[in-house]
């Protein structure tokens, strides 16, 4: 029998899988500390001119430089540790963008290493690269130290996420993987309003580094209780340990089967030949040599870039909810919730395509709203407007969720991670552009935002629906539609 037959009579989703999705996804707090922390650690404090005969001058604007600084807040970063003001404040916000060139590449690594020698090796080599970048780079006495050791932190965030996405999603059944894929992404936003909280409590961005680092060494010892995907087993052949697995998953399932119940098919002679002649690994120009493959990889790459240019644009107005900075970044991913919520009571009713295409057209049609709602127009103008954002907000934070759990069903087993990394490259990359629109004025932003959502949502409809179907194995399984995926 194939895996998914096989997963039907071991449970698509019991205690094993539970456990095992819980302890993965649960890194998403730490995960999100990580990729939301530098809103504080790289926070501009307030600061002034104390030397004699200086009378308010502002510090930037002085005919002579000022010797002796003084930052009167009370939180300490990057920038009053090293001085990033004036004609240095752009390098509070270049370790931003080296952070997130990290996170692409982290992807671009990550994706194909965990194809090729498995999630688990892959997921642990990345906890331990988080908990060394982070703590180390509460020790750094340079700027350049701090932004290298970002740069790196930031690819370990992109693989570790991507993997801990694949690990929690693909060994549940098709009915649970909504449910799965919903939770990784409530888990992250749960970890962004957190790290408000844990920033208003650590006010010095050295101890708010260790603290975001040291509780991944804990996760190492799960390393001998985590299991090796048993899904990714199977795709590479090595059908005895995954049925070993499936057997153990069986049990703490409380199904009373026999090994032999879940014995997977093994390949035939003339399977065997057509597999020698192909490659082993699967490069990322295979996904643009055949047509199916094709045109479902270019939907997702700019679907992904769409919803990443608009959920980074609308996350980074979040300060305008307050003139708490603490409050207004949770606020930022709390407000997530509902369209999570959303998701996990209709995606299995409507359907993948139907879903994210509804949530990316509604989070368009919202911004494009919010061109028609003049600035100072009063306090019912403003309500206006900060409704119509958080439904733009919500709308594609939905179709970000849809897009995920959407991608790693429409990817083969074979390519899944490297599929994905290819998505998440574009979504880094839009995430990167998002900035560059906002110094063209509002009406621009709205519109490009607008556009973007909608085109994407309108493009989703050419996409397959995949909603309580098998997984594909192969790219073969997609050209040849041997999964009955289309």
């Amino acid at each position: 029998m194939d895996f998914d037959s096989a997963l039907s009579k071991v449970g698509e989703f019991g205690l094993a899988q539970l456990l095992q999705s819980s302890l993965v996804t649960s890194l998403g707090i730490l995960l999100a500390f990580q990729q939301v922390n530098l809103a504080f650690v790289a926070k501009e404090p307030s600061f002034l001119c104390t030397d004699p005969n200086i009378q308010g001058e502002a510090v930037c604007h002085m005919e002579k430089s000022c010797e002796n600084i003084k930052f009167v807040d009370e939180f300490t970063s990057i920038v009053s540790e090293f001085k990033l003001i004036c004609g240095e404040n752009y390098k509070a916000s270049l370790v931003q963008s080296m952070y997130m060139i990290g996170v692409l590449f982290g992807g671009l690594i990550w994706g194909p290493q965990s194809d090729a020698i498995g999630r688990k090796k892959t997921l642990f080599a990345g906890i331990i690269l988080l908990a060394t970048t982070s703590i180390l780079s509460g020790t750094t006495q340079t700027y350049l130290q701090f932004a290298f050791l970002k740069f790196i932190n930031g690819a370990a965030v992109g693989g570790t996420g991507l993997v801990v996405f694949v690990y929690s999603t693909e060994n549940v059944g098709a009915s649970y993987r909504v449910l799965a894929g919903t939770m990784v992404q409530v888990v992250f936003a749960l970890g962004i309003a957190a790290c408000g909280g844990l920033a208003y409590l650590i006010r010095d961005w050295r101890q708010l580094s260790f603290a975001s680092g040291i509780p991944f060494i804990f996760y190492l010892s799960l390393y001998w209780i985590l299991p090796e995907s048993p899904r990714w087993l199977a795709s590479k052949g090595k059908l005895t340990q995954a049925e070993a697995l499936l057997f153990k998953m069986a049990l703490r399932n409380k199904k009373q089967i026999l090994r032999t119940d879940i014995a997977l098919a093994r390949p035939t002679k003339s399977s065997q030949k057509e597999k020698v002649s192909q490659p082993e690994s699967v490069g990322y120009a295979e996904f643009f040599r055949t047509p199916n493959i094709r045109r479902r990889m270019v939907i997702q790459i700019f679907t992904w870039f769409a919803c990443s240019v608009v959920y980074m644009g609308l996350t980074m107005g979040a300060g305008d909810i307050g003139s708490n900075a603490y409050i207004s970044l949770a606020l930022s991913g709390l407000v997530e919730l509902p369209a999570y919520v959303a998701c996990v009571l209709l995606l299995d009713v409507i359907g993948r395509r139907a879903m994210l295409s509804g949530c990316n057209i509604l989070g368009g049609l919202a911004c494009l709203l919010l061109i028609f709602i003049p600035d100072n127009a009063g306090s019912s103008a403003e309500m206006i407007q900060t409704a119509l954002a958080l439904i733009g907000k919500m709308g594609v934070s939905a179709g970000f969720n849809v897009i995920y759990i959407y991608s790693s069903e429409l990817a083969p087993t074979s390519a899944r991670s490297s599929a994905l990394a290819l998505c998440t490259m574009s979504a880094r990359i839009g995430g990167a552009i998002a900035p560059m629109v906002a110094p063209y004025g509002k009406l621009m932003m709205f519109r490009v935002f607008g556009l973007l959502a909608l085109s994407s949502g309108i493009s989703a409809f050419l996409l397959p629906e995949t909603l309580n179907q098998p997984l594909p194995d192969t790219i073969d399984d997609i050209e040849n539609d041997t999964k009955k995926t289309q």
